[in-house]
């Protein structure tokens, strides 16, 4: 097993005005980095304009850093060496429904932001396939941020 492909920073940050997961591979892609919120809902996911917003909100309290805007600075989770000169956001949940990938286009074109949304069971099948050396952490980061 490859361990490079294995070293992925990710912090749960959940709780108030703050994304659900932040993470970054220091090592292959030091400077890249995902802004994630997971939803889980019985019948799917819509990105409704509620969480839309608040995905908006998280990328420019992350470009800004300003502790005024936001004083819980949950950005410090994604500071390595250097904090991530390229971020990416995306949204895990079971399924997604309805306009979606409308509401992840009006993020892209309002913060200039690349992202894209992720079932749980593809994200698990990445992590098993990184695991098993049959991708690897990058493919991952690129599956948000191309």
């Amino acid at each position: 097993m490859n361990p490079r492909n294995e070293i992925v920073i990710a912090k749960h940050l959940s709780g108030g005005n703050r994304p659900e997961i932040v993470c970054y591979h220091p090592e292959d892609k030091p400077d890249h980095g995902l802004i994630l919120d997971s939803k889980a809902y019985k019948s799917g996911f819509t990105i409704p304009s509620g969480e839309r917003d608040k995905m908006v909100r998280y990328i420019e309290e992350y470009i800004t850093k300003n502790q005024l805007q936001n004083p819980n600075e949950w950005w410090k989770n994604l500071k390595g060496a250097e904090y991530p000169g390229i971020v990416g956001f995306g949204f895990i949940s079971n399924s997604f429904l309805g306009h979606y990938r409308k509401q992840l286009d009006y993020i892209m074109r309002r913060t200039k932001i690349k992202g894209s949304s992720i079932t749980t069971e593809h994200l698990l099948k990445t992590v098993e396939d990184v695991l098993s050396e049959k991708g690897n952490v990058i493919d991952f980061f690129k599956y948000f941020l191309e």
